[in-house]
């Protein structure tokens, strides 16, 4: 679906950033609800939310790079992306011990979507 409507659109910004924005929010509210019935229901709608943007992620990155640089690109992002997920159980271990509680965790977690959906909203001034 937001393959279908990005490419009727012909921009990738304006939706991902949609989707990421809903998915900060799902994530913190999910983490913040006492029933766990509901915190998962909320929870998947917004990694579901994530995982929709997550496809704008891999066209925005062909529309900044053209053909020539799309290869190194693309390793670049992924390298990075790799890191980070190898440091990120050692990072929410730390979270969790400073705090106590998973609440942190979630609270980081739905940052960082922010600031992926602000990103992506400060493509839209140039048309992405």
């Amino acid at each position: 679906v937001m393959g279908y409507l990005t490419d009727r659109m012909r921009r990738r910004a304006p939706l991902g950033a949609l989707a990421y924005f809903l998915a900060a929010v799902g994530l913190y509210a999910g983490g913040m609800i006492n029933s766990i019935p509901w915190a998962m229901t909320v929870l998947i709608a917004g990694v579901c939310c994530q995982q929709a943007g997550a496809g704008n992620i891999q066209a925005l990155l062909h529309s900044f790079s053209g053909k020539r640089f799309m290869g190194r690109a693309a390793g670049v992002m992924n390298g990075v992306g790799n890191f980070v997920s190898f440091l990120t159980p050692a990072l929410v271990g730390a979270m969790i011990g400073s705090s106590g509680n998973f609440a942190t965790v979630m609270l980081f977690l739905s940052l960082v979507l922010l600031v992926a959906s602000l990103a992506q909203f400060a493509l839209m001034k140039w048309k992405y």
